[in-house]
């Protein structure tokens, strides 16, 4: 899998149960977890970015997501230590952790790259819903290839400093036709 993210930018993992899906998927309807809706456009001209989606941040520490992502972590580094080249620049520690959800009909985000700030991995949850996720070769979408995003998969994306490669993947999610949530790990440079 590690493989595959080197060679090609991201790798999708079946990770989650169904019931472990549902389990946090239930924690937000219980909590009624207060999302932001993101600006529809981000960047610059020549880089702008086309996004329907709002985001939630703050989990309170008794949260099953912290929970997820303190074991994630632990799993993850174990598994490196296992390799005969431990990939990561810095030992995985993922500061910055989002719920995205995209309404049904979003037109999801378009083609863009995740800052540089993000180091090693970036690691999507996909909790809840359908939509594709594609790598593409630019901004423009060109030869965009389609990585599995069933509810239960991890994506595993590559940022800066995975195996030595400091190159960002170009990607996008599109076809979301029904509500879909997602839970997004990122190793901020701080």
């Amino acid at each position: 899998m590690f493989q595959t993210v080197a060679d090609h930018g991201a790798a999708s993992v079946p990770l989650l149960s169904i019931g472990c899906c549902r389990q946090l998927l239930t924690e937000i309807e219980t909590n009624s977890y207060k999302f932001t809706e993101e600006a529809r456009e981000q960047g610059t001209e020549g880089a702008r970015v086309y996004q329907e989606l709002a985001t939630f941040v703050d989990f309170p520490d008794d949260s099953v997501f912290v929970l997820l992502r303190d074991v994630f972590e632990v799993c993850l580094d174990n598994y490196a230590d296992t390799l005969p080249l431990y990939p990561f620049s810095h030992m995985p520690l993922f500061n910055t952790c989002t719920l995205a959800r995209y309404p049904a009909g979003s037109i999801g985000i378009t083609p863009h790259r995740d800052p540089l700030r993000y180091k090693n991995l970036i690691c999507i949850f996909i909790l809840e819903g359908n939509g594709k996720f594609f790598l593409c070769k630019d901004r423009s979408g060109q030869n965009p290839q389609e990585i599995a995003a069933p509810a239960g998969n991890v994506i595993f994306l590559r940022a800066p400093g995975f195996r030595g490669i400091n190159t960002r993947p170009f990607h996008f999610v599109t076809g979301i036709h029904t509500m879909r949530y997602s839970f997004v790990l990122r190793q901020e440079d701080r």
